[in-house]
């Protein structure tokens, strides 16, 4: 019972006998992401918050063309808000996933 399966002859499968990047290094890295996925998103949102107000001012024109302009500038502004708050989301998930791998393998 050498390789604790009750035959000798089978290898031990679920031990690896290094692992492929050290667990500190996983966490950290980790952390790292978890920070900057919300540093992203606190300044999305920040961002956000500052259009809204430059947009309570506007007033509304007959001029079909600065309305289609102003249009098209707040629908931009507002893809590329969106765009940086799922960027920043996805950077938040993976750091904690990471985190919890570095939590859940730590003896």
């Amino acid at each position: 019972m050498e390789g604790g399966y009750g035959f000798q002859w089978l290898p031990r499968l679920n031990t690896p006998a290094q692992p492929p990047v050290p667990l500190k290094l996983t966490g950290g890295l980790g952390l790292a992401s978890a920070l900057m996925g919300l540093a992203l998103l606190l300044f999305t949102f920040y961002e956000g918050y500052q259009v809204f107000l430059s947009y309570g001012s506007y007033t509304a024109t007959s001029n079909l063309a600065s309305s289609m302009s102003t249009l098209l500038y707040a629908a931009i502004q507002a893809l590329f808000l969106g765009i940086m708050g799922w960027v920043g989301s996805l950077l938040m998930l993976r750091g904690i996933e990471f985190s919890r791998v570095e939590g859940a393998s730590a003896p």
